[in-house]
């Protein structure tokens, strides 16, 4: 990860920001999501509060079941 996080930043930053590119932007964005977000959604911790495991499935509750 903390070798990629460069790697991220700059294509994101010159796929998404600077020059708007959809097909390189998007891929940004999935390379650095899969890198980055899915490891950490694996640990079933909520990504709204870290201190707090995630109440719920993610994609149904967003770790709050309220919002259900």
């Amino acid at each position: 990860m903390k070798h990629t996080y460069a790697r991220c930043k700059d294509w994101m930053q010159e796929s998404c920001i600077d020059s708007y590119d959809a097909i390189n932007c998007n891929a940004a964005a999935g390379f650095c999501t899969q890198v980055f977000m899915e490891p950490y959604e694996r640990t079933g911790m909520n990504p709204y509060d870290m201190s707090k495991k995630c109440e719920g499935d993610i994609a149904d509750t967003l770790c709050y079941p309220v919002t259900k």
